[in-house]
């Protein structure tokens, strides 16, 4: 099982996920992520770098902040986890 497998259906990672999801256009810094999921800073940057390393995300360093976004693959699995999390029989 690789990485994200493991991680995906944690909360912290799917937190990460739909606050990107909320901010697709601009982006977030991995800092501002970390507070808005209540963990520490260096358990943020590893889910970061587990979801970039799938092309889910991608980061970009500008000054001494790195901003994190979804790719398009990012986005449209973010659009398949909502339909799943909102599906009705």
């Amino acid at each position: 099982m690789n990485k994200i497998n493991e991680k995906l259906f944690k909360d912290k990672p799917m937190s990460t996920l739909i606050i990107l999801n909320k901010y697709r256009n601009r982006g977030k810094t991995v800092s501002t992520i970390s507070k808005e999921i209540h963990t520490i800073f260096a358990h943020t940057l590893g889910i970061i770098n587990d979801f970039e390393s799938e092309g889910i995300i991608m980061s970009e360093r500008v000054g001494r902040s790195r901003f994190v976004k979804l790719t398009k693959k990012g986005e449209e699995f973010v659009d398949l986890i909502q339909q799943i999390i909102t599906f009705r029989i």
